[in-house]
């Protein structure tokens, strides 16, 4: 066996105390020397630490501490792919962690890191594919093969090759980062730079990236900044101190997650995730979606009633970190996408740095997602008493850059899946679903559906099953798949509705106020053509006069109705059955 010592890189190590290194992969994990691998661990409060693998057979080889950055560091002929922690002597006595800058690790149950130097991972450049509509999914519930999780490579060409036939222009994953519990989905991280064991290597997953380019889909990537999990091998209590969560106990923890949270205030917690992001972007991913951003930026959020409107309740060093997080990521990847799941109304969250914002791309318009579906699950005869549910959201429509997002989170724990949502009987399910995603198609912001409500999954989402695929040899699940994949091509190939022009300019209510029918229709104006909407939200046909000029013809219908409209005195008649929508197009 050959150990040796070398120098650490001081102005990386000063960086990343500072909190402003961004690429601190370069510093630690695992990295070529020669025929060796240097291993580096920030662990400040650690007396002794040793890195132990499989190679010694877990015995531990003693690592250095730098005398002038305090980084422990040793190198090591170790083979490719060698299981490896380490061992972390504190005041409280032992603990065996995982390389928290590890970019391999263990599938489950094992919890080791695995010696994949940083030198042997593909890099990819990003798409930057105008954003339009996401299909998102869980990779290990998507598809299986019997019990078995599908690798990134099989996964490539079965998920990439779907989204694309559905005209998806991304395609949006659940955490792939190392995590130990299934049922977390992903969100509570063990491996912040490392992607799941469950479903192939790096080099898979740098595949998967490729693969999804060359076929023109973007790659989205979910990822938790906000906490981390308890687990004895992950970041809690990593040199027997609090060295990423608070050193006071009640900020250290996340009590609704049970989990720990980071403390911001921390410069190398600050490196550790700007770095994070970072590296994935190395696999040429085209956006982030940062998760619980509420939970981020306010004091004691689901914890107690939060005024989130009064600033004293705003983290300042969430909202420091944040800002610093998107400049950064902006000025490594022009193009890159951020995204905030952020459920409150914090204004200016896509406004950029320049003009006093937070600077991301875009934030999920959460308040449209639980008014549409309340409205969809209720009784029609009711509908017409909550007609601000269809009225309202346009009003605040074009103050963030929103994406429309029917996520996971509205398919599990007893929510139900969409088209059992859906009020009425089988048939009424249906025609109501079709309604719904028409409406979804023509209103202001780009789309998110998640996997198996495209042809209408009608249990709930279960992390641990694959989806109903046999539901595609019904003809209404069949149908209903056919009619999204169409409505879809329909939505990116006409610019009035996945490229019109910018607020209020590309936007016109023709009929607001006719709630006593409960119908309404819109108009989304591009430079070259205006689609015009209308749908009737009850069991019934309606009669509807328009004020409208030009020609206009039929273009696409829930009930696939074609043919022209006649306009008579700058007025177009349009008849509806129950349950209908249906755009009208004018060429400008």
């Amino acid at each position: 066996m050959r150990i040796s010592y070398d120098p650490v890189d001081q102005y990386a190590a000063y960086l990343f105390k500072r909190g402003e290194n961004v690429r601190s992969y370069e510093l630690f994990g695992p990295h070529r020397k020669g025929k060796d691998m240097t291993f580096t661990l920030f662990a400040p409060r650690a007396h002794r630490v040793e890195l132990a693998s499989a190679y010694d057979d877990w015995q531990g080889i003693e690592m250095r501490r730098d005398e002038t950055t305090g980084l422990f560091t040793v190198t090591v002929d170790m083979p490719l792919y060698t299981p490896y922690k380490y061992k972390i002597y504190g005041e409280d006595g032992l603990h065996w962690k995982a390389d928290p800058f590890a970019f391999s690790s263990e599938s489950i149950p094992g919890t080791a890191s695995i010696a994949l130097p940083l030198e042997d991972i593909p890099v990819g450049e990003i798409l930057a594919s105008p954003l339009q509509a996401i299909y998102e999914v869980h990779l290990g519930s998507w598809m299986r093969d019997g019990d078995r999780f599908l690798n990134y490579r099989e996964l490539a060409h079965k998920l990439i090759d779907y989204v694309k036939d559905l005209h998806f222009s991304h395609v949006e994953l659940l955490p792939i980062m190392e995590h130990p519990y299934d049922g977390s989905w992903g969100y509570q991280i063990t491996g912040f730079f490392s992607v799941t064991g469950r479903y192939g290597t790096a080099e898979d997953f740098a595949y998967f990236v490729d693969y999804a380019h060359k076929n023109g889909i973007g790659v989205i990537l979910d990822w938790t900044p906000a906490h981390f999990c308890k687990d004895e091998q992950g970041l809690r209590y990593l040199d027997g101190t609090p060295t990423y969560e608070s050193d006071e106990a009640y900020y250290a923890e996340n009590r609704i997650w049970d989990t720990m949270a980071f403390d911001y205030t921390k410069g190398h917690v600050q490196s550790f995730l700007f770095s994070s992001a970072n590296f994935f972007c190395r696999y040429g991913i085209d956006g982030i979606r940062v998760d619980a951003v509420s939970y981020m930026l306010y004091k004691g959020f689901g914890e107690r009633d939060t005024d989130t409107k009064n600033p004293d309740n705003h983290r300042s060093d969430t909202i420091y970190f944040l800002k610093e997080l998107l400049a950064r990521l902006h000025a490594e990847h022009p193009g890159l996408l951020m995204i905030a799941e952020e459920s409150e109304d914090y204004r200016g969250l896509t406004k950029p740095l320049s003009e006093g914002g937070l600077g991301f791309d875009r934030k999920w318009n959460m308040g449209w997602m639980h008014d549409i579906l309340d409205y969809m699950e209720m009784d029609p005869i009711y509908r017409q008493y909550h007609h601000d549910a269809l009225t309202f959201p346009i009003m605040y429509s074009f103050n963030e850059k929103y994406i429309l997002p029917f996520s996971h989170d509205e398919v599990v724990h007893g929510k139900k899946s969409l088209l059992d949502k859906m009020y009425g009987g089988y048939e009424e399910k249906f025609q109501q679903l079709r309604l719904l995603y028409l409406y979804m198609m023509a209103h202001p912001g780009e789309k998110l559906l998640f996997m198996g409500q495209e042809f209408g999954q009608f249990r709930e989402w279960v992390d641990n099953e694959p989806l109903d695929w046999f539901l595609l040899d019904y003809d209404s699940h069949r149908s209903l798949r056919d009619y999204f994949k169409a409505l879809m091509a329909v939505y990116r190939t006409n610019e009035a509705l996945s490229n019109p022009r910018e607020g209020f300019d590309g936007f016109r209510w023709d009929l607001v106020n006719a709630a006593d029918i409960s119908t309404i229709a819109f108009s989304r104006i591009g430079e070259n053509q205006e689609i015009m909407a209308v749908m009737n939200f009850t069991p019934v046909g309606r009669n509807v006069r328009i004020a409208a000029k030009g020609d206009w013809r039929i273009l696409f219908s829930t009930h696939m109705k074609e043919g022209a409209i006649s306009n008579k005195d700058g007025y177009i008649d349009i008849q509806t059955d129950g349950y209908e929508g249906i755009y009208l197009l004018k060429e400008v």
